[in-house]
């Protein structure tokens, strides 16, 4: 999956906090996937903002290709109905959402 600086940032909102151990495992797998790496940060400019209430990149970061488990996309799925059913997709997390849905 080709994956944008911001796609890879809002895609930890669809990750779960809590679980069981099987659902942890596979969320800190994903969690793995989707870091970056220091030198991306470098690579991408991702830094704060100046008064560090956003985190900023550099428009022209190249996307990144992420290959996902099918049980890492059935979680990210899972995630993306329960947040859908309690009304919690954002506007801001809408592009990831529907990116996953069409996983």
């Amino acid at each position: 999956m080709e994956l944008s600086v911001h796609n890879r940032l809002h895609l930890q909102h669809f990750i779960p906090k809590e679980g069981n151990f099987l659902t942890m495992t596979i969320a800190k797998d994903l969690i793995s996937k989707i870091n970056f790496s220091q030198e991306e940060y470098k690579t991408f400019g991702i830094r704060p903002s100046e008064d560090e209430s956003q985190i900023i990149w550099d428009k022209e970061a190249p996307n990144s290709t992420i290959e996902f488990t099918e049980p890492e996309i059935e979680l990210l799925k899972k995630q993306v109905e329960a947040l859908d059913k309690k009304n919690k997709i954002t506007s801001a997390s809408f592009d990831v959402a529907k990116l996953i849905k069409e996983l």
